[in-house]
């Protein structure tokens, strides 16, 4: 999954693995699915590091670039259990709520050119 989190409190970050908060709550949930390959232009930023470290090195089930029938009511339901938005990241762009959640602008920057390599549809990924 991919998703937004708030953290606050203290806070500890812990290299690639991630990082502890002492509060820390979901924002949103994003419909994207990872996509294996590096995306040109975007290959050294903070969001595909981290995809390639998490998610990124998974395959796509049926080797298309669909993901799983299954994860979209997965996704569902952990968006209604957390109570928060379940977007495509070009929708995301689309009504500026990254911003608006706090994502510094060279980060969104970044969103915005891994959508425009991948071909996201801003319905879903």
């Amino acid at each position: 999954m991919l998703g937004l989190i708030s953290a606050w409190g203290t806070v500890a970050i812990h290299g690639r693995e991630g990082f502890r908060a002492e509060r820390a709550a979901v924002r949103c949930l994003f419909t994207d699915w990872a996509r294996s390959a590096p995306v040109p232009g975007v290959m050294d930023t903070w969001l595909t590091k981290w995809w390639r470290r998490t998610v990124g090195r998974l395959q796509e089930p049926d080797g298309a670039g669909r993901p799983d029938p299954e994860r979209t009511t997965e996704l569902e339901a952990a968006a209604r259990r957390y109570g928060v938005p379940l977007l495509p990241l070009k929708g995301a762009l689309v009504m500026q709520v990254l911003g608006e959640w706090g994502v510094p602008p060279e980060q969104i920057q970044e969103v915005e050119t891994w959508v425009a390599a991948t071909g996201a549809r801003a319905q879903g990924g």
